[in-house]
């Protein structure tokens, strides 16, 4: 199997850390249940297909993106997913498989703050102070991995 590893630091970093626009000023952290995770890859696209691709439409679209380290440089051998989720599935996605929401804004910013000010600050003083997590690896089905051609560079 391969896995997908769910990423704080590019969430932050794609986000700004709140700071980007003013229709990102808040940042929630959203956990959804493993059947719900599953059932949006099954109903996944990729935003970049092929002319041989039968799904031109798609409830859900994925696209890879490069990864980010926690000092927010990017790291070309490993990509993050972006998941976005179409109007078809919102409904099931809010209703059945959110599991818990958490305003995270505050600690983003915090982040962004001790990246900015300490140069020398390592990756054991910000888990201490709460402001990166341990991300665990996901591990994908066979079926899904093709689907997402997770395999391919």
């Amino acid at each position: 199997m391969t896995w997908i590893k769910p990423s704080w630091t590019w969430m932050m970093y794609r986000c700004g850390y709140s700071y980007k626009d003013d229709r990102q000023t808040c940042i929630l952290a959203i956990k959804v249940s493993h059947e719900g995770f599953i059932k949006l890859l099954e109903n996944a696209r990729l935003s970049t297909h092929g002319p041989n691709d039968e799904k031109k439409g798609g409830k859900v679209v994925v696209q890879w993106d490069p990864e980010r380290s926690w000092k927010n440089g990017k790291l070309d051998d490993v990509r993050s997913i972006q998941i976005g989720i179409g109007p078809e599935m919102a409904k099931q996605w809010v209703d059945e498989w959110i599991v818990g929401i958490e305003d995270v804004t505050e600690k983003a910013r915090a982040l962004k703050k001790d990246l900015d000010e300490k140069a020398k600050t390592t990756e054991a003083e910000l888990k201490e102070k709460g402001l990166l997590t341990d991300e665990k690896p996901y591990e994908v089905p066979d079926h899904l991995r093709a689907l997402l051609r997770m395999d391919e560079q």
